[in-house]
């Protein structure tokens, strides 16, 4: 009888110490998987792409100027949570008819160059 007290105290006790070490492990495994989740992931569209540079994207948007500009802007803007950039070309005004002038705005994606909008006056 002695001896069934023992074994039940050590089959239980032994028991425990295994429920702990495989919870261990488990929480050790969901850590790693979780780290290793975490640092695969790029942050941002920025980090896995490189931006088009100021030039680059002017040169992408002259392509649809039809007249000789007189002044270009080009400003990084976002616009419906989408990093574009936004550039401006202007031309001589053209007399009472047009004293600002003509007017080509486009905007284009910063990592594509995709052309995303044109508006013209």
């Amino acid at each position: 009888m002695f001896h069934k007290i023992i074994i039940n105290h050590f089959a239980t006790r032994f028991s425990q110490a295994r429920k702990i070490v495989v919870t261990f492990f488990i929480l050790l495994s969901v850590m790693l998987l979780a780290s290793c989740l975490h640092t695969a992931a790029p942050t941002s569209p920025a980090v896995s792409r490189k931006e088009l540079s100021r030039a680059r994207a002017i040169e992408i948007a002259r392509s649809q100027v039809k007249f000789q500009p007189q002044s270009i802007k080009a400003e990084k803007i976002k616009e419906n949570g989408r990093r574009l950039w936004r550039v401006t070309f202007r031309g001589e005004p053209v007399g009472e008819v047009n004293p600002m002038g003509e007017i080509l705005i486009v905007s284009l994606d910063r990592v594509t160059g995709e052309i995303v909008s044109i508006a013209q006056s």
